[in-house]
């Protein structure tokens, strides 16, 4: 998983560093990114024939790369969200 999870990183990084003014939705701003994107997409399409969690790992990789906590409601649990992407069903909400 470490391999995946390093390209998967670098990803996350470069489609990270064409955005601006992300809020508690960063993971889903980034999903829709990789879909509108040629070879993004393409990239994303291999790491998921690779990996079934390259979702989950993308979701780590935007927390990791930003920096956030994830979002929790009154009872501890994890804030999520259905998305807008094709590419995945719902995201984690983050603190911004």
């Amino acid at each position: 998983m470490t391999g995946i999870r390093a390209r998967i990183n670098h990803l996350v990084a470069e489609v990270l560093d064409t955005l601006q003014d992300l809020d508690e939705r960063a993971t889903e701003t980034v999903f829709v990114a990789i879909e509108n994107n040629p070879e993004w997409l393409r990239q994303y399409r291999d790491f998921a024939a690779e990996s079934a969690a390259t979702n989950a790992e993308i979701g780590r990789a935007v927390r990791t790369n930003l920096d956030v906590e994830i979002q929790r409601t009154p009872d501890g649990d994890v804030r999520k969200d259905s998305a807008r992407s094709q590419l995945v069903g719902t995201v984690t909400l983050f603190d911004m």
